[in-house]
């Protein structure tokens, strides 16, 4: 056997030197206790514990299949409503160390901090990050964050805004022109190629909706109305007309026009006088009255809860209606996003100089607030990145903070020594329990250089 270096052996001399010592202090402050040689033991016992650790292997399982792996963090909520790490998932009964779809699964937790909380009762809460785009949005734009960036467009506005307005103004209303004109040009052929479908629907609401809804609506509700209001001022016309009309004009008329005389026409003549001179003032005269019996049928109309109420069920139908739904967007389309003209139009107008030269203008006086706001997002060089775009990253990135169990207690679940753990999906959305501050993340350069 070869012997060890110089230098090797030197430094196993010091290491023994330095536990021998420490092994001689433990014993002569054993002495000095009341507690002796079993002070000692004790020691060595926790400290034991302390290097190896004190856990237990958990079993549990769900009624539903859920996305698990090994190295998923357990927390413990604590009183103050604080989550502790306690432990990890070990193993979901299959091999491997990626995601798995499973309904069981093992843990390893601290057992100081779970034994007596386990035999009280207790549940597993399963979450999971959305890592939706949503969920993104709604991370990078906390509402922390949102009103810090409507303080930064409000001063930044107030600085460049009325610039900005002078600059943009005639190139949007240009543009704006431009779109409309397009469109116009467009839309009388787009419309006779659905003609079809919009006579389709057209007869199916007039079958389903007029007749079925809307008449008996008119009938039982507005009529009555209509009828209530205007049969005063009806009357009122029919007796004053009455009293002007000459019934001996208008009969010996009659039998002029019966009789072998050359001239016909006579009771048409006479009544055109009677509508001009008679009719139309007596209408004339009460043009206000009817002016207000039409405001007091529409304010009627428009309190008549039953009628609103068919209205609206109506317009909801017809906006949810799928079959309108797929015209509209068939249309729009048609006649914006596969519009050539359009889109011809507006390369030719947005590659012109004159446009050029604005928006160049307009997005030098916009860019000291973008930076602001991506710096609030996003984050920068002197501080790091924010802790919201780092949870982002860590997710979608990095793939990491994506579930997690929390033990909680449950009187419903109290288990023996080999009873399993159950686990439930928790329905209240919760962000992964993860501090972090700008200044101790990884910044892009550090602070001071070396």
């Amino acid at each position: 056997m070869k012997s060890l270096p110089g230098t090797q052996q030197i430094r196993l001399l010091i290491g023994l030197l330095i536990w021998s010592g420490a092994v001689c202090w433990l014993l002569n402050s054993a002495g000095t206790r009341s507690g002796g040689i079993r002070d000692v033991v004790a020691l060595c016992a926790d400290l034991c514990v302390w290097i190896a650790g004190n856990e237990i292997s958990v079993a549990a399982d769900s009624e539903l299949p859920l996305m698990m792996a090994p190295g998923d963090p357990v927390f413990l909520r604590q009183a103050d409503g604080e989550l502790l790490q306690i432990g990890q998932v070990l193993g979901t009964g299959k091999d491997g160390l990626l995601p798995v779809w499973t309904k069981e699964c093992s843990l390893r937790v601290d057992a100081t901090a779970v034994q007596e909380l386990i035999r009280q009762g207790a549940q597993l809460e399963y979450h999971q990050t959305p890592g939706s785009l949503q969920w993104v949005g709604e991370t990078l734009l906390s509402p922390e964050i949102r009103d810090r960036i409507s303080i930064i467009i409000a001063e930044e506005w107030q600085k460049n805004g009325s610039a900005v307005e002078e600059q943009l103004e005639p190139l949007m209303r240009e543009s704006v022109g431009l779109v409309l004109r397009s469109v116009e040009a467009e839309l009388p052929a787009v419309m006779e190629n659905h003609r079809a479908q919009f006579s389709s629907l057209s007869e199916q609401y007039q079958g389903e909706v007029i007749r079925q809804r809307l008449v008996p609506l008119v009938r039982e509700e507005i009529l009555p109305i209509v009828e209530e209001e205007v049969r005063p001022e009806a009357m009122a016309l029919a007796r004053e007309l009455w009293d002007r009309v000459s019934l001996w004009s208008f009969t010996w008329r009659y039998l002029y026009d019966l009789s072998p005389l050359p001239e016909r026409h006579a009771v048409r003549q006479e009544f055109e006088r009677f509508l001009s001179k008679e009719i139309r003032p007596a209408l004339e005269a009460r043009t206000e009255n009817v002016v207000v019996v039409m405001e007091r049928i529409l304010q009627r109309v428009s309190r008549n809860k039953r009628i609103r109420d068919e209205i609206r069920r109506e317009i909801q139908m017809a906006v949810n209606d799928d079959r309108l739904q797929q015209i509209v967007l068939s249309v729009l389309r048609q006649s914006i996003v596969e519009n050539q003209t359009l889109q011809s139009a507006l390369r030719d107008y947005f590659t012109r100089a004159d446009v050029q030269s604005g928006l160049s203008l307009v997005a030098r006086r916009m860019e000291p607030m973008m930076r602001r706001i991506g710096d609030e997002v996003f984050g920068n060089r002197d501080a790091g990145i924010t802790s919201e775009f780092a949870r982002v990253m860590r997710v979608q990135i990095l793939l990491k903070d994506r579930r997690w169990l929390i033990l909680t207690a449950s009187d419903m679940h109290k288990l023996q020594d080999h009873d399993r753990l159950r686990i439930v999906r928790s329905a209240a959305p919760e962000q992964f329990p993860l501090r972090l501050t700008p200044s101790v993340l990884s910044p892009l350069t550090p602070s001071e250089v070396p």
